[in-house]
């Protein structure tokens, strides 16, 4: 069974990663791994990491001073991937294990694997129906501006064969880093597939990403070489 690496970023999720690793972690096979990036969480997210890391022998916990950002988040983990595959996910559990599971049955349809909406098995019926509008919008737009033949690429869990993003130089420190990536491996030769997606609402908080800064980043991002 190849390995696995679930990679969640996770900037001041106090109320969520106690939750999400009580999710994920009884479901993990034995070489599989969760490492979180705590990307210089201002709350009590780092706090309880520390204390209860030791509880959990598959799990790395990897700490910036201060907040660098998604992109960088996501740079510093695959920085420290030492699996066959990683699976990037968000620490709020707006995602459960189903996603993990569909992902990890399709990851050698491609280099690159992404849940995507429009997959005809997705369902984000419990999601925020703006989310959901401007996330379909904003999708289709991207990926014919970068010419990619899979919709979801500004976000979305995804599996990554791990020696096509270890060494990744992202440049771009907000959400649109994920477009960045996209691109990149695109530019690389790496190939593409989706799969379905499950979208629940987030467990507690709001969401990180602000909708102006990310359209800006994402612009630059697409009209840079």
């Amino acid at each position: 069974m190849d390995s696995l690496t679930i990679l969640a970023p996770a900037f001041n999720e106090e109320k969520n990663i106690i939750p999400f690793l009580s999710h994920f972690y009884e479901k993990l096979e034995n070489n599989w791994k969760i490492l979180i990036v705590n990307d210089g969480s201002s709350d009590g997210t780092a706090k309880i990491l520390t204390e209860i890391k030791n509880e959990y022998p598959n799990l790395t916990v990897i700490s910036h001073e201060f907040n660098k950002g998604i992109g960088k988040a996501f740079e510093t983990g695959f920085k420290n991937i030492n699996t066959d595959y990683v699976i990037t996910i968000d620490a709020d559990l707006s995602h459960t294990f189903s996603v993990v599971d569909e992902l990890y049955k399709n990851r050698h349809k491609a280099d690159v694997v992404i849940a995507s909406m429009n997959d005809e098995r997705s369902d984000f019926s419990n999601a925020s129906k703006i989310r959901v509008l401007i996330a379909k919008i904003g999708n289709y737009i991207i990926s014919k501006l970068i010419g990619v033949k899979v919709h979801e690429v500004a976000g979305g869990p995804r599996i990554y064969k791990t020696d096509k993003i270890k060494n990744l130089k992202i440049e771009h420190s907000g959400f649109e880093s994920q477009v960045e990536i996209i691109k990149k491996l695109s530019k690389a030769g790496c190939t593409f597939n989706q799969c379905a997606l499950y979208l629940d609402k987030r467990l507690y908080g709001k969401s990180k990403m602000n909708y102006l800064k990310s359209i800006i980043g994402v612009v630059k991002v697409i009209f840079t070489r």
